[in-house]
Order: C-alpha cells, then structure tokens, then sequence
C-alpha cells in the first residue's frame, strides 16, 4: 500500500470520529448521515494484508527447501529451486516472497527427484518495497502460464529460477536511485 492510500485512510478515521463528534455536540441527525458514509471510505483505503505469502524455510511446519543447483555444463544456468509439498502455495494470494540470504548450493543430481516443476520467468519477478533481500514471485502470472500445462496448480511441488534472473532482478533494484534525489553536475 502506497503512503498516500495511509494518509487517506488515516484521513478518513478522524473524519468519522469528527463527524461522530459533531452529531453528538449538535444533536444533528445531518452529521451522523454523514458520518455513517466515511465507513465506505474507510474500507477502500484500508491495506490489503492478506494479498502475500512468505516463504520462511527455516519453520519446520512448511516443508520448504530453497537451494541453488549449479550446472556444470556452460550451456546450461545454474537455478534456484524451491520445492515445497502440493497444495503449499496459496495460489489466490497475490505475490510470493522469500528471502534471497543463505540459499544452500546443492549438487545437480539431489534436484531432480521432484515431479511437478514450474518454470519462474524474470518477469514473474520484483524485489520487495520495503525489505531488502526478499524477492517476490506474481502467482497471478504463474496461473496464467500453467493454464496450458497438463496439470493443475495445487499439483505443483517446485519453482525452478534461473540465477541470472534472480541476480538481474536484485541488481536493478539496487540501481534505481531514490524519488527525490537529486545530484548537482558541478564539482
């Protein structure tokens, strides 16, 4: 949610409590109309908390291995896997998110043991607003994509990331300068 959707928010919270206010000072039925509309506001700016899921491998509840396979082939890149049990993913949530800190390397042949795998593109990818080092995967984009593949997406038990992707996708992050900045050519 943006900084401007919490000031509207924020906003419309103390224009009903005022309104609420008003109604009771002045005995107007004109003030409670008025503030029993700023709940409808109220909801169009309220953030959307239950839009992501996170990836925490370290809870032993999930089930969730994320690791680098490293080719020795130079054809072919070297990926990230994250495998995960069936049904792990919540594909009605928005974004996916985990963390790109400690991801175990693994050897080719340990990888190749899971059955359903789904290709994550670099456009599936962004890197989170707010918390550095956790990239986030569009599940809508993935759906789209498994809709012509032979199997449903609560069948899925694997994401397979080419690294070049996932390195492209933190490194543009970290060259995008800050709104608001400016620099002087003098020197």
């Amino acid at each position: 949610m943006q900084k401007k959707n919490y000031i509207w928010l924020y906003v419309s919270i103390v224009a009903f409590i005022a309104l609420c206010g008003l109604a009771f000072v002045f005995q107007s039925i004109y003030f409670i109309y008025a503030a029993s509309a700023v709940p409808i506001i109220i909801v169009l700016f309220m953030p959307d908390m239950n839009g992501v899921q996170w990836i925490k491998p370290d809870k032993s509840k999930n089930n969730v291995l994320i690791y680098k396979v490293q080719s020795g082939d130079p054809s072919e890149a070297d990926r990230v896997i994250i495998s995960f049990e069936p049904g792990f993913v919540k594909w009605n949530k928005r974004h996916l998110y985990f963390s790109l800190d400690r991801i175990p390397s693994l050897p080719q042949a340990q990888a190749e043991e899971f059955i359903t795998n789904l290709s994550v593109l670099a456009s599936d990818l962004h890197m989170h607003k707010r918390k550095s080092g956790f990239v986030g995967i569009t599940i809508p984009n993935l759906i789209e994509r498994s809709k012509s593949m032979p199997f449903t997406t609560n069948e899925v038990n694997r994401f397979t990331i080419r690294l070049s992707d996932l390195q492209r996708v933190a490194s543009s992050r970290k060259l995008k300068p800050t709104v608001g900045t400016r620099r002087s050519l003098r020197a």
